[in-house]
């Protein structure tokens, strides 16, 4: 190879005239990897299918050293193409000395005009350059280090990725529509442009840029525009500043002819030296001008100006705008007078302004210049607006005044601007101290909106919110009136009516006029007449509803009496005392129900429910209703059936409430179905909008006595029950109903009843579940009884009742257990402090006890010194029977919960599961 392979940064091949590489240097070795002699070179080097455009032995360039851009270099090359015989060409290639000077002398910025002139003044050294191409949002070709650093970036590829590789990025966005006029959008090779806009920098600014490009092939075949950008911010900020200046002299004397015309009549120039004057005329007061402009001498203007103006502006005119009154003020500059006057036009009196304004003229003379103008419609207006103002405030007045006859207060507040003035008027002297105390309607709404009774605050809101009036308020009128309850900042509650009406200011500002007054009083008469109303029903309702529980009550009770005598009379016979035994419970648990009902409805009303939520399945949940009800049904002659159709099987639920729920509903459906009767249960899942739940419908249906349409829509009501019990011989409080609708509603749900008298009834609960997994379940295993398990247990009852102390300590001794007896909880506590460590094995707690109830019992016992006392099985057995009865034993400490009346088989699974 030759010695100038060994030239640095330089190219250096031999091609033959069909573009075979015959010769290369190492540079080029190492540059195009896997180059090989015999190699077409356009597509070793260029990876193109076809000669390169600028390659002179193609053709395709009349000049032997072209300059390109080459992918490879990432830089713009010049080749210099020699001939040496027998068909082959040395090409010696390296980066274009100066590539901005280059292709700032290719793109002829000589050529340019008036901005081209601009960039001569430049070294093309500071010459930015960018290329895109052709395509949409230019995809970004090449850039030069100049134009990376006039746009504020630190490196080619900070520069790549502020852009997004998108030339379109580096134009102002307001720009680019004028840019994208001057490209056009037909693009050829050799096509060239010229346009100035705004470029963006890294940082937020910008600067103006003179762009000259030119459309050229790339090696690749495909078009780009290659641009020369110049930062010209400051000759353009100087030559639009030139051009403003121009136009803003060119304008003054329009401006001032068009000021003229607008505003004034006429403009007279009066030489203050030669009493001469010049007329500029405007619009209007055409008769005056024609006489005014028969002149040129100012005084003479003024008598023909004073033979029309009515005698009583006479002198005042004279005094103010005569030409020796004008001369005496020459020295003055500016404004020195003004007056409005009356005079005779063809239609009759007319009004007529005239200013007057002193200076001097280009050459230092002293002038006046009188302007005037017919004012005679904008005074009649004028007028008009008086008389309005005089009626406004005399209706300002007559509303001060009802204000404070009818009213506490009277608010008007600017719709658009919040601020309010208020009238004061006679009471509400706390709502009125508050108003006065501040200037915006804001705090005043929040205010209203903070003190007023929550049932009532929506409507409050909605009446008050300006929202509600900006943009649409259209007639005067009352547009609301709202009666609400308010509590005041000293405890007490007042009644208070608010009436909104809208209209405008004399400013034709949108307004409200709020007016409030205590109606307290008048509301309580309303109230009291009411109130006796509702008592009256209500008295009506409890009367039937004691007459109910009374036969209810003694029903039960009369059969456990008169069974009790029956079974003392015969002992000596099993199956009669058996029989007695049985309806003995029967009667308690219907005894127990109704009892259960009134409390639950007690404790509804009071508001202290819970939602105890545990894991539950769905069918083990119906399976434990159905085996409720089944016998029961099958001994009535009842056909009781049901059905589950759910995909998911496990579910939150809290059972307690549930089983009340059913219970209640499948119990009416068991005590209104005759026999030969059906009663039927169906589950089914149905979709929920709520991520996480599903919705369980419930439906129980019967072929009962059914419900009559005039009864239905009371069936919730409280204490109310279609036929007594000595009408149809079924016990009931009246309240199962109520008590599960409210029930229902408390865990989300909803009940509908429907029902036809002689048909039969369908109930529908629909009640959400969040669901739960089979591994959420609790499971409670059943207790295996060692008949020898309680034999010499020690148990501490504590039980204030004679008769409930005595029943238990039977039960108990019968199990095998030894009892000591504690008759309220100090008495407890200090038994068990007494005894041994380990004496007593258990503490059987009542809750209601004198001296010392069991929670406190419990609390105290807990924190004994000693350990083994401390630490006790304690058992509350009580008759607060409720969920949040139980959790506060938990709470005290205690180790578990049994409701009174005593159920033995409860009792006995509870203590064996402590004591087992």
């Amino acid at each position: 190879m030759s010695d100038r392979s060994k030239v640095i940064n330089t190219d250096y091949y031999v091609i033959s005239d069909d573009f075979r590489l015959l010769d290369f240097n190492q540079n080029v070795k190492d540059r195009y990897k896997g180059i090989q002699l015999g190699d077409l070179c356009y597509q070793a080097t260029m990876k193109r299918d076809t000669p390169c455009p600028h390659c002179p032995i193609a053709g395709n360039s009349q000049n032997d050293c072209p300059v390109y851009y080459d992918p490879f270099y990432r830089d713009w090359v010049e080749a210099i193409f020699s001939e040496i015989g027998d068909g082959k060409y040395a090409v010696t290639c390296h980066p274009a000395n100066g590539d901005a000077r280059s292709m700032f002398q290719r793109l002829k910025i000589d050529d340019l005009s008036l901005e081209g002139n601009l960039l001569k003044e430049y070294d093309s050294e500071n010459i930015g350059m960018i290329g895109g191409y052709c395509e949409d949002s230019f995809p970004l070709y090449y850039v030069n280090e100049r134009m990376i650093e006039m746009l504020g970036y630190d490196s080619r590829e900070d520069f790549e990725e502020g852009i997004d590789r998108k030339v379109v990025n580096t134009i102002h966005p307001d720009d680019l529509p004028q840019v994208t006029a001057d490209l056009g959008n037909h693009y050829y090779v050799g096509m060239k442009y010229e346009t100035t806009y705004r470029m963006p920098r890294k940082d937020g600014t910008w600067f103006w840029t003179i762009d000259r490009g030119e459309v050229i092939e790339t090696a690749d075949g495909r078009l780009a525009i290659i641009s020369a950008c110049l930062d010209v911010t400051q000759e353009y900020e100087q030559q639009e500043a030139r051009k403003r200046e121009s136009d803003a002299s060119a304008s003054k004397d329009r401006i001032q002819s068009d000021i003229i015309e607008a505003l004034y009549s006429y403009h007279a120039t009066v030489n203050l030296i030669t009493g001469k004057y010049t007329l500029t005329v405007g619009t209007g007061m055409e008769e005056f001008i024609r006489k005014f402009s028969k002149t040129d001498d100012y005084a003479e203007a003024c008598d023909l100006l004073l033979s029309n103006v009515l005698p009583e502006y006479i002198d005042e005119m004279n005094r103010q705008f005569s030409l020796e009154a004008l001369r005496r003020q020459q020295n003055h500059r500016g404004h020195i007078g003004q007056m409005l006057y009356a005079g005779v036009t063809a239609e009759g009196i007319g009004w007529f302004e005239v200013n007057v304004f002193m200076g001097v003229d280009d050459e230092g003379t002293p002038i006046a210049s009188v302007f005037g103008r017919d004012v005679t419609e904008i005074h009649m207006a004028q007028e008009r607006k008086e008389s309005e103002l005089r009626a406004v405030t005399a209706r300002d007045q007559l509303l001060s005044d009802i204000t404070k006859m009818l009213y506490g207060y009277n608010m008007t507040v600017n719709v658009n601007t919040g601020k309010y003035t208020i009238i004061v008027g006679n009471g509400m002297e706390h709502t009125v101290a508050y108003l006065q105390a501040h200037d915006r309607y804001d705090e005043v709404y929040q205010r209203f909106c903070q003190s007023t009774d929550a049932l009532y605050r929506s409507r409050v809101a909605q009446i008050m919110s300006l929202d509600n009036y900006r943009g649409r308020i259209e007639n005067l009128g009352l547009v609301g009136t709202e009666e609400f309850l308010e509590h005041l900042p000293d405890g007490t509650d007042a009644w208070h009516e608010m009436n909104v009406i809208t209209g405008f200011d004399r400013e034709g500002e949108p307004i409200l006029h709020i007016l409030g007054r205590d109606v307290t009083e008048a509301h309580e008469k309303a109230d009291t007449k009411a109130q006796l109303e509702i008592a009256n029903a209500a008295n009506a309702a409890k009367s039937a509803f004691l007459f109910n529980m009374s036969h209810d009550i003694r029903t039960p009770m009369n059969a456990i009496i008169g069974f009790r005598n029956l079974l003392e009379k015969h002992q000596d016979e099993p199956e009669k005392r058996a029989d007695y035994l049985r309806k003995i419970d029967d009667a308690s648990t219907v005894l127990l129900s109704i009892i259960n009902n009134v409390l639950e409805m007690a404790r509804i009303e009071k508001g202290t429910m819970e939602n105890d939520e545990t894991a539950w399945s769905a069918e083990q949940f119906n399976d434990t209703l159905y085996s409720v009800f089944h016998e029961m049904m099958v001994q009535k002659g009842i056909e009781f059936t049901r059905q589950v159709v759910v995909n998911n099987h496990y579910v939150f639920c809290d059972p307690i409430k549930l089983r009340e729920i059913f219970l209640n509903v499948l119990s009416n459906a068991y005590k209104y179905t005759n026999p030969g009767g059906k009663v039927n249960m169906h589950l089914e899942e149905i979709p929920s909008d709520r991520e996480g739940y599903v919705l369980y419908q419930t439906t129980i249906s019967d072929t009962g006595i059914g419900i009559s349409e005039e009864f239905l829509p009371h069936i919730f009501e409280e204490f109310t029950r279609e036929n007594n019990t000595t009408d149809n011989k079924i016990e009931g409080t009246g309240l199962g109903m109520p008590i599960v609708k409210h029930l229902v509603e408390f865990l989300g749900g909803t009940i509908e009843v429907k029902s036809e008298k002689g048909v039969g009834t369908t109930v529908i609960i629909t009640l959400p579940h969040r669901i739960a997994e089979k591994s959420d379940l609790v499971m409670h295993a059943g207790v295996e009884l060692d008949p020898k398990l309680f034999l010499g247990k020690r148990i501490l009852l504590a039980e204030d009742n004679e008769l409930n102390a005595e029943i238990a300590i039977e039960i108990l001794k019968e199990a095998g257990f030894v009892i000591e007896r504690a008759e309220d909880g100090q008495i407890c506590v200090d038994m068990l402090n007494q005894a041994s460590s380990g004496y007593y094995d258990l503490v059987l707690m009542d809750i209601q006890m004198p001296n010392m109830n069991g929670y406190d019992a419990t609390r105290t016992i807990r924190a004994l010194p000693d350990s083994g006392k401390a630490n006790i099985p304690i058992l509350a057995m009580t008759a607060n029977a409720f969920e949040e009865d139980k959790r506060e034993a938990y709470r005290s400490g205690m180790n578990g919960h049994l409701a009174k009346p005593i159920n033995v088989r409860e009792l006995i699974k509870e203590l064996a599961n402590i004591l087992g």
